[in-house]
């Protein structure tokens, strides 16, 4: 009997001394922080999870990168999760962003809570929330900035990747558009997005999901979309993507050269003679709506590289348009897919396409049938 009991004790406290091991292996890479001191001294150091305590502003802090100062930088070969725990991270003064991370760095940030940069030195050129040069994953949080235009919640260098699993963005998510750079990669899985997704860099854009909805009073500052692209590929398979906006005016537009602007609507897809290389957009799923006007447009002014949009399973509420007088052209198929905008589809539709009708459509005009294609037309009820 006491050689059971010795036994059982002995079980006792190897368990324990292993609960011991296990909490340790647990909580030993996590540091929590209260100060910017704290986070910046985190950083350079070795534990693989930090997490905010208390709200912070980094105004007394800065990292200078590029004869710019950065309110933290993640450094190459560092790989951690920010935790914002419900707490805001914010640079109001001298920034040039909130957050960089810099080439050959990853960043996790989860939880709830706001990344801000509310420095107004940047109003007028480029202010940034997180420049992106390396690896970056948003499982959650807001980013945003208490000033008008110009501020940029993600911009992804040249080069990097972005996974954006949850979070809300009420700044503009961009690449960079020189034609000499590597190709961004981008996934979407969830979101809430209140401004434009702006694509003029080459690279690889994937959208399976999320709200972009975008607020009808903006027409300036990057938000003449839901999403502009110039370069690279653009897949989309799921979201709702909604921006009512007058597009009459459309008829009479030029592609911007050097940014972001000029035509309207929901999908924008434009090429100036400086944007080079094929442009390719896929829309298998995912509802576009525009109610004021044109919801896909297609506008090519350049004499090389062609732009070639396909929706097969898309909802387009708003019409669809092609406008430019680039030799390289325009290519919009429909292969399949819900409009309210028959006649656009019929203009487009592949040969042996499905066009389903999202209402009942009523025109005092005439729906014409010329392309010599065969066709189903669903009339959905």
């Amino acid at each position: 009997m006491e050689i059971l009991k010795k036994n059982f004790n002995r079980i006792l406290l190897l368990a324990g001394i292993m609960i011991f091991v296990l909490s340790i292996s647990v909580f030993a890479g996590t540091v929590e922080v209260e100060t910017a001191e704290q986070l910046a001294s985190a950083i350079a150091g070795t534990e693989d999870v930090i997490k905010l305590m208390e709200n912070i502003d980094l105004k007394d802090v800065g990292v200078s990168v590029d004869n710019a100062y950065h309110g933290i930088s993640i450094p190459g070969g560092r790989k951690l999760t920010l935790d914002l725990n419900g707490k805001n991270l914010v640079s109001s003064a001298t920034n040039k962003s909130t957050i960089l991370i810099s080439d050959g760095a990853e960043l996790i940030i989860s939880g709830d809570g706001e990344v801000r940069n509310d420095s107004d030195d940047y109003i007028e050129t480029d202010g940034y929330i997180i420049r992106n040069f390396g690896k970056l994953t948003v499982n959650g949080g807001t980013y945003r900035s208490n000033l008008d235009s110009y501020v940029f919640a993600i911009y992804m260098a040249p080069g990097s990747d972005t996974v954006i699993n949850n979070g809300t963005f009420e700044d503009v998510i961009s690449s960079n558009g020189n034609s000499w750079n590597e190709p961004v990669t981008l996934e979407i899985n969830n979101g809430t997005f209140k401004k434009m997704l702006y694509f003029p860099g080459a690279g690889n854009y994937t959208i399976d999901g999320g709200d972009f909805t975008i607020d009808s009073t903006l027409s300036e500052g990057y938000n003449y979309a839901a999403i502009e692209v110039k370069r690279g590929n653009l897949t989309i398979n799921g979201g709702t993507f909604t921006k009512n906006v007058d597009t009459s005016n459309n008829i009479n537009e030029e592609v911007n050269a050097g940014g972001s602007g000029s035509y309207k609507g929901v999908i924008t897809v434009s090429k100036k003679p400086n944007y080079v290389e094929h442009l390719s957009v896929t829309l298998n799923g995912g509802t576009f709506t525009n109610t004021l006007g044109e919801a896909i447009v297609l506008a090519n002014e350049n004499d090389e590289y062609d732009i070639d949009v396909k929706i097969d399973g898309a909802i387009i509420d708003g019409k669809m348009a092609i406008y430019g007088d680039g030799k390289a052209g325009n290519t919009l198929t429909f292969k399949s897919g819900t409009v309210n905008d028959l006649q656009s589809a019929i203009d487009n539709v592949a040969d042996n396409g499905e066009i389903t009708l999202l209402e009942n459509i009523e025109s005092e005009d005439s729906i014409v049938i010329n392309n010599g294609k065969k066709f189903t037309i669903n009339l959905n009820g």
